[in-house]
C-alpha cells in the first residue's frame, strides 16, 4: 500500500514514495535547478536534494536517480524493513531487496552493501514512462516500486552518501519521528 506524491515542473519531477502511515507528516516542496522535489520526511542531509537535482539536470541519460548509503551494521542486512541496494561499478542499481544483498554465501571483506534512502528523482520523460508501466511481479513481491523500473530495463543511478538518515520503515519508527518533530521548536 504505497502512496506517491508527484509535483511536476516543466522539465522534471521528484517523487517521494512512502508507506501510508507517513501521511501525518505532510510535505514540503522545494525547487532546485528547475527540478521539483517533494520531501515528506525532513531527515535527508542538507544538500543531498541539490546534489541529486544537479546530477539529474547535468546528464540527460539519467532518467531516474536515488540515494544510498553504506550499510555498516551487519544485523540490518536481515531486517526486512531496511531496503538494501547493490550497485554496479558505475553507480547504477543492480537490485533492491528487503532480503540480504548480496546473500553472504562467500562473504568478501569490505564488499559494499547499501541502504536505500527512499528519495527519488525522475526526468519528466522517464516519469511519464514509469507511471505507464503496470506494477511488475518483482515490485509486487518485494513491495518496492523501484523494481518496476529495473524489471522494465531502466537504469537507476545511485548517489552514494555517507549520511545515515534515520530510517522510518515501521509504524513505530514513524511515531518516534513524529514525537521528535513535535518537540522541536
Amino acid at each position: 500500500l504505497l502512496t506517491t506524491a508527484v509535483w511536476p515542473s516543466p522539465h522534471a519531477a521528484i517523487v517521494i514514495t512512502m508507506q501510508n502511515y507517513l501521511a501525518p507528516f505532510g510535505a514540503w516542496v522545494t525547487v532546485t535547478q528547475g527540478v521539483v522535489f517533494v520531501v515528506c520526511v525532513l531527515a535527508f542531509r542538507r544538500g543531498l536534494i541539490g546534489e541529486l537535482a544537479a546530477r539529474l539536470a547535468a546528464d540527460d541519460r539519467i532518467g531516474m536517480i536515488t540515494a544510498v548509503h553504506p550499510l555498516h551494521d551487519p544485523s540490518l542486512q536481515h531486517d526486512p524493513n531496511i531496503v538494501k541496494a547493490i550497485l554496479d561499478h558505475t553507480g547504477r542499481a543492480l537490485y533492491f531487496s528487503r532480503s540480504p544483498l548480496p546473500y553472504p554465501r562467500n562473504p568478501q571483506p569490505g564488499f559494499p552493501g547499501y541502504r536505500h534512502m527512499g528519495l527519488y528523482g525522475y526526468s519528466r520523460a522517464f516519469l511519464n514512462q514509469f507511471v505507464a508501466w503496470p506494477p511488475s511481479p518483482l515490485e509486487l513481491t518485494e513491495g518496492l516500486e523501484q523494481l518496476r523500473a529495473l524489471e522494465n530495463g531502466a537504469a537507476i543511478h545511485c548517489v552514494i552518501t555517507s549520511h545515515d538518515s534515520p530510517g522510518i520503515d515501521t509504524p513505530e519508527q514513524a511515531a518516534a519521528m513524529e514525537a521528535l518533530l513535535i518537540r522541536k521548536p
